[in-house]
């Protein structure tokens, strides 16, 4: 949960959002790394899950079902079960709007209007809402929003991603914001609307207006019940808990796309619409946030 005396950022997220108003920051802080180095009672689990072959395919079968958004999903490495998630808009209208977290992870849950931060998520940034939006995942590489009224619309950060093409990652393409705007542009399953420079909360890079082209070629394995084509893909299995994602767009779904060169690499900042015919209505609820965001140096 914690590396040397530094407390997972994760818990650095949960304890002050629970608490914010309630306490001095500075308590909140002394709260924070207290409970680090503790040994705690059984609680709040974000360790993989470790199940054997048998569960783990029972387990694929249950949260691969086609969903909305952000997914937390087992995968299989090392003999354990990652926390990773699926990023995509097929339909689901059971996804929870009470602000619980998705399985096997922490969050922000209901957002009250105003700023809040995210330590969570590397690198660490602050982000204002309106009222009627929620978190419920934030991971080192994954931090999601969606607002509470259609939780099919996605907006996420996701960082270091890997281009796919054709269900297959895409080699040669260097891991700059020029580059894989460029790869996007050029990938002949999507129709890009736009694609210019842009800036977000400090970070420089490109942004892009994406569909899935009418007779795309390739249906991702990662969309069970729906079409859709594979955009990205990453997976950080050096800390515990691990983290992975699959970045998918649908038929009929429409994205915006900032690329962003970061110190450490790159940070994708992505806003969807589950129905493109309500992409401007989606973006319009979304592109204040998105906005707002401010990366720390």
């Amino acid at each position: 949960m914690m590396t040397g005396s530094q407390p997972d950022p994760r818990l650095h997220d949960a304890i002050t959002h629970r608490f914010a108003g309630q306490a001095p920051d500075r308590l909140l802080e002394r709260i924070v790394r207290r409970t680090a180095v503790e040994r705690q009672r059984p609680g709040w689990h974000w360790s993989p899950l470790a199940l054997t072959a048998a569960a783990l395919a029972t387990a694929m079968v249950v949260v691969l079902v086609s969903v909305a958004g952000l997914q937390i999903a087992p995968s299989q490495r090392g003999g354990a079960a990652s926390a990773g998630a699926i990023a995509t808009a097929a339909s689901r209208p059971s996804i929870p709007t009470d602000g619980s977290c998705e399985t096997d992870a922490v969050c922000l849950g209901l957002l009250s209007p105003g700023q809040h931060a995210s330590r969570a998520f590397s690198p660490g940034f602050t982000f204002t809402v309106p009222f009627g939006w929620m978190n419920r995942a934030a991971f080192g590489g994954i931090f999601d929003l969606r607002p509470v009224g259609r939780p099919g619309d996605l907006m996420g950060l996701y960082r270091n991603p890997d281009p796919f093409q054709a269900g297959r990652i895409a080699t040669g393409v260097a891991p700059t914001s020029e580059a894989l705007a460029a790869f996007l542009d050029g990938d002949t399953d999507l129709v890009v609307a736009v694609n210019r420079a842009a800036e977000i909360g400090g970070l420089r890079g490109r942004m892009l207006e994406v569909s899935v082209r009418p007779g795309a070629s390739y249906a991702s394995p990662q969309c069970p019940g729906t079409r859709c084509v594979l955009l990205f893909h990453a997976v950080q299995d050096t800390v515990i808990p691990s983290w992975f994602y699959y970045l998918t767009l649908p038929d009929g779904a429409r994205a915006r796309i900032y690329v962003l060169d970061a110190p450490d690499g790159i940070v994708l900042v992505v806003a969807q619409a589950l129905d493109g015919q309500r992409f401007a209505d989606a973006m319009a609820a979304a592109q204040p946030i998105v906005e707002s965001i401010r990366f720390e140096p």
